[in-house]
């Protein structure tokens, strides 16, 4: 039980870097599963932070500060792993990402492993769009781990 949890804590993790670091494979991947066009409109995004803190005293997995051709965005990643995708929290996450005042514009990402379907306005984002990044990222760890235990 206690190494399911540690693994669900690291991919957790895993996958806040990846989305905090990786920018622009985050950005093939909102494109690839999100229909709506101010996701095409994005020309960059100037600032990422893993646990962000919004106005309203809600942390948010990781934040993205984001422009369009005309307007600045706002975008918040809701990552859960394994446990349950909570309503009250995901529309706290919305109210403080919308009263972000730099931001002219605000959404919600939810990565899960299964979109709970509520009637707030989130997109969802599969964990599965991420395995092959989690791979790679897996190999190149063990091979750090490889070359350190070579070196004991």
């Amino acid at each position: 039980m206690t190494s399911s949890y540690s693994n669900l804590v690291y991919l957790h993790d895993l996958l806040e870097s990846i989305i905090e670091h990786d920018v622009t494979f985050v950005m093939t991947i909102l494109q690839a599963h999100i229909e709506d066009d101010w996701v095409r409109k994005i020309t960059y995004v100037s600032y990422t932070n893993k646990e962000e803190l919004l106005p309203n005293g809600r942390r948010i997995d990781v934040f993205y500060k984001a422009r369009n051709f005309k307007r600045n965005i706002c975008l918040g990643f809701e990552v859960k792993t394994g446990n349950e995708v909570n309503e009250k929290q995901l529309r706290e996450e919305i109210e403080g990402l919308k009263s972000v005042k730099e931001c002219e514009e605000s959404f919600l990402v939810l990565v899960a492993q299964d979109d709970p379907k509520y009637n707030i306005p989130y997109y969802f984002i599969p964990l599965s769009a991420f395995q092959q990044k989690i791979n790679d990222v897996s190999k190149i760890l063990h091979m750090f781990v490889k070359e350190f235990e070579k070196r004991d």
